[in-house]
């Protein structure tokens, strides 16, 4: 990014597609089908991203609009 920060999950993962962390409950098809919004980051300064082992997403069920993240960086 433009201002000195890295977006983990893309600096780990590249550009891997349909990759979610927000559904819309107003769809009750949306996370089934797998349609949503990447709408919450881990962002880290550009000198700590290659510290980070770990970004990710953690399953939160059929019922949940949004998707726990994970960040590990070795210190």
């Amino acid at each position: 990014m433009a201002t000195g920060f890295t977006d983990t999950f893309r600096h780990l993962h590249g550009d891997v597609p349909e990759c979610y962390t927000w559904w819309a409950q107003r769809s009750k098809t949306s996370k089934i089908n797998n349609t949503g919004w990447r709408i919450d980051y881990w962002l880290t300064s550009n000198r700590v991203a290659d510290k980070v082992t770990k970004s990710d997403m953690i399953d939160s069920g059929a019922r949940q609009d949004h998707t726990p993240i994970v960040l590990e960086i070795e210190l």
